[in-house]
């Protein structure tokens, strides 16, 4: 746990310190938008910002599983055996740590997958998403003008979202659960 760990832990601390979605607006709002209102952006500088703003958000959230995972793991009884038979850091990593800490950054993914289906959802019906664009926030934000007309214009979306994001939260469980044997068998 040395100056790199440090480092991370902090960045990673102030990423997740900032909301997720404010920080994902401010991004888009800064990075995808002209000064010259006349000359409108391209769809896939914004598409590209929304992404590497999503993917920003992210970041903090998977490297602190990880590093919490990583340190829990070195400090198992065969990673200090692995040391002490002569093994080098880098081949008790690629051997010993990672195929345990993989798991459960599997199972994280997918949980992340599913706030970053909501993030751009929420970004989307306020407006900053994908111009025009088959998500389902922008299908919700078009559905909620004609709620007393035609409900099910805003509820089918918002259905089909919810049935994703707890969808990809449930293959990301049964993926951690099948591969995590080794932890049983530790």
């Amino acid at each position: 746990r040395g100056k790199v760990d440090l480092v991370l832990s902090t960045a990673f601390n102030v990423g997740l310190a900032i909301p997720n979605l404010v920080l994902a607006l401010a991004l888009v709002s800064v990075l995808a938008t002209n000064v010259d209102m006349t000359n409108p952006v391209p769809i896939w500088r914004r598409v590209t910002v929304l992404v590497i703003s999503l993917t920003i958000v992210l970041i903090p959230i998977l490297g602190r599983i990880a590093r919490g995972a990583t340190l829990t793991w070195s400090g198992r009884e065969f990673v200090t055996a692995a040391r002490s038979m002569g093994m080098r850091d880098m081949q008790i990593i690629r051997k010993h740590i990672v195929p345990n800490v993989l798991p459960a950054l599997i199972a994280v993914a997918f949980l992340a997958f599913g706030v970053v289906i909501i993030a751009e959802a929420s970004l989307s019906l306020l407006g900053v998403g994908i111009p025009d664009g088959g998500s389902w926030g922008g299908m919700i934000a078009r559905g909620r003008n004609d709620l007393e007309y035609s409900p099910h214009v805003l509820y089918i979306p918002v259905i089909f979202l919810a049935i994703t994001v707890i969808s990809t939260n449930h293959i990301g469980e049964v993926l951690r659960s099948k591969l995590d044997s080794r932890e049983a068998k530790v």
